[in-house]
């Protein structure tokens, strides 16, 4: 069964658990992140590797690597998804971020997905990883963690979305 995986992060940044971590934006590209980090088995692996982030609109790249070294915080090492400069995940984090030009448009598609039931946003800065994988197990998981700087500020200004979604495209 082959499904194609669709990794849309909007408006997100790590500030609330990224104490400790380090970020890398320059040793992976797209493809490496989705096989090496994100699959990392002999048994699987990503193909039609597809990534979209600020650096096509002339604004700050939102995709990158990061290692851990806070024991509290879930993941040794992942893939980091942002709609802003993903160099400016590590804390502190004192000031409300605001990286990303206007330029640098959101997902229609997720947009009119959303529309249709009858939520209608206009989104911007999107930050998209997309791939097809065909899983060797009937079952299989991908850990994530989704985060904002805006949470426990009180006034949340922005709408913050995660579209993580899973499409039968053929059955074997």
């Amino acid at each position: 069964m082959k499904k194609i995986f669709i990794f849309l992060l909007l408006t997100v940044s790590f500030a609330g658990f990224s104490q400790g971590v380090v970020i890398d934006a320059t040793t992976y590209n797209p493809n490496q992140l989705v096989n090496q980090i994100l699959i990392n088995s002999p048994c699987v692996s990503g193909t039609n590797v597809q990534a979209s982030t600020g650096t096509a609109f002339g604004s700050t790249n939102g995709i990158g690597y990061f290692t851990n070294s806070n024991p509290n915080f879930p993941f040794a090492k992942g893939v980091v998804l942002t709609t802003g400069d993903v160099t400016k995940v590590p804390s502190p984090n004192n000031t409300v971020l605001s990286d990303g030009t206007a330029a640098w448009p959101g997902d229609t598609a997720l947009e009119t997905a959303l529309a249709a039931q009858g939520v209608n946003v206009v989104s911007k800065n999107a930050t998209v990883l997309e791939f097809d994988f065909i899983p060797s197990t009937a079952s299989f998981d991908f850990s994530f963690v989704f985060a904002s700087e805006e949470y426990g500020q009180g006034n949340v200004i922005s709408l913050m979305l995660l579209h993580f979604c899973l499409h039968q495209s053929q059955i074997r």
